[in-house]
């Protein structure tokens, strides 16, 4: 038992490589092994946005999200407008005041997010605290998005492991319950 999880902690070192040091790990109460299978997204000099790329891939192909985030794309929010308009999909998003001033600061808020705010299908909370984690809550797993100590995203896991997705599910309900609703653009 002993050996197999060195193996299993080995494998996840081959794994996550270099992007082990920006986890929050602190905030997991599992094991680094558990990540052995993910998938890792990283990008590279000729696709520096392929991590954004992914999370609104995994996004897009989910008919029920859960977001908890410090971070803004439009590429996820564009997806989350297309298909919650079109009645495929719903969502609740946990985002921390920076995701707001983010949108704000890019020359307002777009009339897109603006009419997320007042659709049916989406619910959108404010954590007015740090908030550590870039999660994606998935119809079959959990993508984590993994950022520098500047903010930089570096990579998107993609994870199948039901521990991991637990974890997740528990953490986004933990963060929602300590949220404030936001039902317009003034709140």
């Amino acid at each position: 038992e002993s050996l197999d999880g060195f193996l299993d902690a080995l494998a996840a070192a081959e794994t996550l490589g270099d992007i082990a040091r920006w986890l929050p790990t602190e905030e997991y109460d599992f094991g680094l092994d558990r990540l052995a299978d993910a998938d890792v997204i990283r990008p590279g000099p000729t696709d520096p946005n392929v991590t954004l790329r992914t999370a609104a891939e995994q996004v897009a192909e989910s008919d029920h999200v859960q977001i908890l985030t410090h971070a803004f794309s439009t590429m996820v929010t564009d997806v989350i407008h297309e298909r919650v308009t079109a009645g495929e999909m719903t969502a609740e998003c946990v985002f921390s005041p920076a995701v707001y001033e983010a949108l704000e600061r890019a020359g307002g808020v777009n009339d897109e997010f603006l009419a997320l705010i007042d659709a049916d299908g989406v619910t959108f909370y404010r954590y007015d605290g740090e908030v550590p984690h870039v999660l994606a809550i998935l119809d079959d797993g959990v993508g984590i998005g993994v950022d520098d100590e500047e903010g930089l995203p570096r990579a998107v896991l993609d994870v199948f492991d039901p521990v991991v997705r637990e974890w997740a599910a528990e953490t986004f309900e933990r963060y929602r319950a300590d949220a404030v609703l936001v039902e317009d653009y003034d709140d």
